[in-house]
């Protein structure tokens, strides 16, 4: 909450033309910025869907260079979700839907696609923390599919994403470690240091970067979703 400024008790003259001008274009200002991070905002006052189901049981596999996909091809339902590890807003939309895409695979309702993208690689502290934690994924559902679940999962949360333009992110042993702990076998640490991925995530970040407004985009079977209606959530109401 921001600090309320002490005001002095005299009245205070009224206001020049020109300087009613300039106060009204500086709330103006304020208030198109405050639209910018209302929907962060209003995710993170929100409780996660389905809390407490978890990670999906549902193995993934790699369906696209740089896709990733939960669930059974005949699910009645498709969504499309266009993330970057390093974006915090992709973060909250994990954290409130998630666990609610995870109860809709494992239920059959829902074939989900991740496809992952490193436009942020510039705002990480190494330059290149987006490649490599959306490599670390592909190269665990490479070597274990149900490893992909519990690593995104990690990777997404609030507490373990870096931040943007922070001083530190994750280094490939932590990413090798935690794709270990998620399920996967050994290679990983191989493919991350033979850049297996990182040619195929920089080409499909420049074919999909004018496709789509930003990171997250969803599409819910095939047609984009407006982000300002995640606030309400009744975009997801046929996945419940």
């Amino acid at each position: 909450m921001a600090q309320e400024l002490a005001v002095a008790p005299h009245r205070r003259p009224p206001l020049s033309r020109k300087r009613k001008l300039l106060t009204t274009a500086l709330v103006l200002l304020v208030a198109a910025t405050m639209v910018g991070g209302g929907l962060f905002v209003q995710l993170r006052r929100s409780s996660p869907e389905a809390d407490g189901y978890g990670s999906a049981r549902t193995p993934a596999r790699i369906t696209a260079p740089a896709a990733i996909t939960l669930g059974a091809p005949s699910a009645p339902h498709t969504v499309d979700v266009y993330e970057d590890p390093l974006c915090p807003y992709c973060s909250q939309f994990e954290h409130r839907f998630g666990q609610l895409l995870a109860k809709a695979v494992d239920e059959g309702k829902v074939r989900v696609t991740y496809h992952l993208l490193t436009f942020l690689d510039p705002r990480s502290a190494t330059g290149t923390y987006s490649t490599r934690a959306a490599a670390a994924m592909l190269c665990a559902t490479q070597e274990n599919g149900a490893a992909f679940a519990p690593l995104h999962d990690r990777l997404m949360s609030l507490d373990a994403q870096p931040g943007e333009n922070g001083a530190t992110d994750r280094t490939d042993e932590e990413l090798t470690r935690f794709a270990a702990e998620a399920g996967a076998g050994t290679g990983v640490a191989d493919c991350l240091r033979n850049g297996t991925y990182t040619a195929v995530l920089r080409d499909t970040t420049a074919a999909v970067r004018p496709t789509i407004p930003g990171t997250p985009a969803i599409r819910l079977d095939g047609k984009p979703v407006d982000l300002g209606n995640l606030t309400d959530s009744a975009w997801a109401d046929p996945l419940r």
